[in-house]
């Protein structure tokens, strides 16, 4: 249990320094080497050359989450700290933001099915009982 906390914590970090990155890159104080260097890692992500091949079960994928990870760490580290501190406020507050647009998403479908699907069983239910 406790690592599956782990895991949650770190997926959480990921996705904060990749929201963070998509922010900074449309940061006027941000490098063009840095912008170029998010280029290329989402590049590599999307081709379908790989270093390491997927024939080899694992290899592929942890190629790709080390170089992809590898990308992350060296695009926050060679940014200006001002871009990443103010690219990361934003990051955390659109997250926060998203997490509250995700749970009514899920509140509105769940609402759907039960009032939908609770027509068609009573929509059944007189068209059997009849």
């Amino acid at each position: 249990m406790a690592l599956f906390r782990k895991l949650g914590g770190w997926a959480g970090l990921i996705r904060l320094d990749i929201v963070t990155l998509a922010f900074a890159f449309r940061h006027p104080a941000t490098p063009w080497y840095v912008r170029g260097l998010c280029l290329l890692g989402v590049a590599y992500l999307l081709s379908p050359v790989n270093l390491a091949s997927y024939f080899i079960p694992l290899v592929g994928m942890i190629d790709d989450a080390l170089i992809v990870a590898g990308v992350i760490w060296l695009a926050l580290r060679l940014m200006p700290a001002q871009a990443r501190e103010e690219s990361q406020v934003r990051a955390k507050a659109w997250l926060a933001r998203f997490k509250t647009w995700l749970r009514n998403g899920a509140l509105v479908v769940v609402l759907y099915v039960l009032v939908f699907g609770g027509g068609l069983l009573y929509l059944l239910w007189h068209l059997l009982g009849s």
